[in-house]
């Protein structure tokens, strides 16, 4: 049995009882092979699940339906995979009582593939609430471009932490040691402060740690109190401190809001927790678990961690919001709704190349940039 498969599977089940883990494949040779038809399914879900409809006539078993989708992705859309080996490995992963309806439909499926292929839309590939959101945000003129461009892999970066020069790579063995993987737009949000004259900072949402880990080196003098308040996040970031030598780094395991915090901060950078949504080129499962009643109850949550942080920003001192999202609730929303409560911070222009700039903020936007999506405003207490 194909153990990696099988672990496909299981992440499909999960995804359907409403729950995600994300699984890179590290430990196998086989790494970019299931990755790719990890992508591949959340890629193009919603029309393997139109297609499937075609022979389901009624509610099947999330087990089956599992299988099915697993299966359908592989003879859709992998033209690397022959039919017969998607059929049969599906297959091996169930028990057999379950193998009879499954290797019908499957069958049934490839004898009418090239038709169900004809009929395929980039718009059955996003949720009809997102698509008239990205409309709404970007105009209906290049909707189809966009949408082509978010079912399409980020570039991989890297930045090497002596020089904080970026280069594409292609498989994580090309990566020198002291190189830190990470996603452009992301790595650049650090990168914003690097003229601050900064003695002490505070990383309130750290994990994994690859802004942490910028900001130790291009602050190098400066103390920093990074925290997690995820055990697992938290050990991850402990990781990443030690393996590329962050000496002024200080983590906590801990709630960056209930932390007792005994002083001020030069600079704060809070990478809020958000939708996500920013980062569907490289998540494409992420579409599928949002929703515009997350988006704000996420604005009202972000507005509470830059409210209450602010407070620990020394007069003259600096807050750096960021969040993974293009989306307006979780950017300059909560940056406004902040400011109209807050009048003694106000709006300092972000230090990035153009194409990341938007006025006076951070602005990455996936399809332009092939990068994450991501919104970044920096702001100065002035009393």
């Amino acid at each position: 049995m194909d153990r990696n498969r099988r672990r496909l599977y299981s992440l499909l089940v999960d995804f359907y009882y409403g729950k995600l883990t994300e699984d890179y494949f590290e430990d196998t040779t086989y790494r970019k092979v299931y990755r790719k038809l990890y992508f591949e399914i959340f890629r193009h879900l919603s029309f393997i699940e139109k297609s499937l409809a075609l022979y389901l006539k009624k509610d099947t078993p999330v087990e089956l339906y599992a299988a099915l989708t697993l299966g359908a992705s592989q003879i859709l859309f992998m033209n690397d995979i022959p039919d017969y080996a998607a059929v049969n490995e599906t297959l091996n992963i169930l028990k057999p009582k379950q193998r009879g309806f499954v290797n019908a439909v499957l069958r049934k499926l490839i004898t009418q593939k090239d038709e169900i292929l004809k009929n395929y839309s980039i718009y059955d590939d996003f949720p009809e609430w997102y698509v008239n959101k990205l409309k709404k945000n970007f105009g209906e003129e290049n909707l189809t471009e966009i949408l082509y461009s978010l079912n399409n892999p980020p570039l991989n970066n890297y930045i090497d932490l002596s020089s904080l020069t970026f280069y594409n790579y292609e498989n994580f063995e090309d990566i020198p040691a002291q190189a830190l993987p990470v996603d452009r737009a992301s790595a650049l949000i650090p990168l914003i402060t690097k003229d601050l004259k900064v003695d002490k900072i505070m990383d309130a949402c750290a994990a994994p740690g690859g802004k942490t880990v910028i900001l130790s080196k291009i602050h190098p003098l400066a103390e920093i109190n990074a925290f997690e308040r995820d055990q697992n996040r938290a050990r991850k970031l402990n990781e990443n401190v030690e393996k590329y030598k962050c000496t002024n780094v200080k983590t906590f395991n801990a709630d960056v809001l209930k932390y007792e915090h005994l002083q001020r901060y030069d600079l704060i950078l809070l990478d809020a927790p958000c939708s996500s949504l920013g980062t569907i080129k490289r998540h494409p499962e992420v579409r599928f678990l949002r929703n515009q009643k997350i988006l704000i109850k996420n604005s009202i949550k972000q507005l509470k961690f830059l409210t209450t942080l602010s407070d620990f920003v020394k007069i003259g001192g600096f807050i750096l919001y960021s969040v993974c999202s293009n989306e307006s609730e979780e950017g300059v929303q909560v940056i406004n709704n902040f400011l109209k409560n807050k009048s003694n911070f106000e709006i300092v222009p972000v230090n990035a190349p153009d194409e990341f700039c938007l006025g006076d903020f951070f602005y990455s936007v996936p399809h332009k940039t092939e990068t994450d999506g991501f919104f970044a405003a920096l702001l100065k207490r002035v009393a």
